[in-house]
């Protein structure tokens, strides 16, 4: 069974927004690294207004429900704090 290559990014605020950790500009990392790393099949997951600390972000618990259950291959992300703080 192929297993999913996902890029997650997050926002918490408009502040993170325009100082460069946009969802954009965060999407374009992600597929660059994918393009660079021939890694293809990107699906993108994005949570927007949540706090790293706030585990109840719907991408997030669904992103962590398929890595629990073993179907995903990659997962690309711009920064480790955009998944979750104090990693």
């Amino acid at each position: 069974m192929r297993k999913l290559n996902i890029g997650y990014s997050r926002v918490s605020t408009t502040k993170q927004a325009k100082d460069g950790h946009s969802l954009d500009a965060q999407r374009l990392f992600i597929e660059k690294y994918c393009k660079e790393m021939k890694i293809s099949g990107l699906t993108l997951f994005e949570d927007e207004g949540y706090s790293a600390g706030n585990e109840n972000r719907p991408r997030y618990k669904e992103l962590v429900n398929l890595i629990k259950n073993k179907k995903v291959d990659n997962l690309i992300i711009h920064k480790i704090d955009r998944l979750r703080s104090n990693l």
